[in-house]
């Protein structure tokens, strides 16, 4: 994941910013010796919990209502 800069380049998303897109608190991993690269791989292979929860309801929802009209 990279953000396009003004001059024209890129950079990589920060741990920080990897955290709070995959609803982490700040500074999730930030454990000692654990490099920047290190957990930005980490948030890589994160599960999203908070979007699972989010998409919990429609979804049973959409799964009943094809149950009560078939």
């Amino acid at each position: 994941h990279v953000i396009g800069l003004d001059g024209g380049g890129f950079r990589r998303l920060m741990p920080v910013e990897l955290e709070q897109l995959n609803m982490f608190p700040k500074d999730w991993t930030k454990i000692e010796g654990i490099s920047d690269s290190k957990r930005g791989f980490l948030m890589g292979n994160a599960l999203v919990v908070g979007i699972i929860e989010r998409l919990a309801g429609p979804l049973a929802r959409l799964i009943r209502d094809r149950r009560e009209n078939s």
